[in-house]
């Protein structure tokens, strides 16, 4: 993943997902967001366009605890 992408996602995040602890999910939003998306990219399960990622960051919250109820 490049610099560049990175960055994006950091104006997304700052942008789309308050900071913070989560009250019902116990952690960062903008940290777990963010390393959630950074994997998700190297893996190559999710392609790097922006409007995929807006999108992506707007619905922050659903694929957050989608992914800490799989892993519980």
């Amino acid at each position: 993943m490049t610099k560049s992408v990175y960055q994006y996602l950091d104006v997304l995040a700052e942008r789309y997902i308050p900071e913070g602890k989560h009250n019902l999910l116990h952690v960062n939003s903008r940290e777990a967001w963010l390393e959630l998306m950074t994997s998700l990219i190297e893996l190559d399960l999710i392609k790097v366009r922006m409007p995929t990622l807006i999108k992506y960051a707007i619905s922050w919250e659903l694929l957050l605890t989608q992914k800490l109820s799989i892993q519980n």
